[in-house]
């Protein structure tokens, strides 16, 4: 099994969350820091730890962000590093896989959609 290390300057993840039951609203958090194991033989067994500093939060909208940062959502001054590790991992189209998580932000499960990490035969 292969492991790849995430480069911060060029990794992010990315977001999306229900505003009023109405729309998404999207964002991403950049300098992700952490580790993805993968074995192309056996995709299912792919593994993801990754931390997320929670002041790095951006939507495009300082005000949301700002929101999202407060203590209705993330509570960022008390927990500013979100951590992730992955429980399981699902493929859910050519190379499309869901990966549940554990996630200290939620402090409960989450899931993370991963593309393109694979091509199944």
């Amino acid at each position: 099994m292969a492991t790849w290390v995430f480069e911060p300057g060029h990794t992010a993840a990315e977001f999306r969350a229900r505003h009023m039951m109405v729309s998404w609203v999207r964002g991403h958090f950049k300098d992700v820091h952490g580790s993805l194991e993968f074995d192309p033989d056996n995709p299912a067994q792919l593994s993801i730890e990754a931390m997320l500093q929670a002041h790095k939060l951006w939507t495009g909208e300082p005000q949301r962000d700002d929101h999202l940062r407060s203590g209705d959502f993330l509570d960022a001054g008390t927990h500013p590093t979100i951590s992730f590790k992955s429980t399981g991992c699902k493929c859910v189209g050519m190379a499309n896989w869901r990966t549940a998580a554990l996630s200290s932000a939620t402090r409960s499960s989450s899931t993370w959609m991963s593309r393109r990490c694979c091509r199944r035969s």
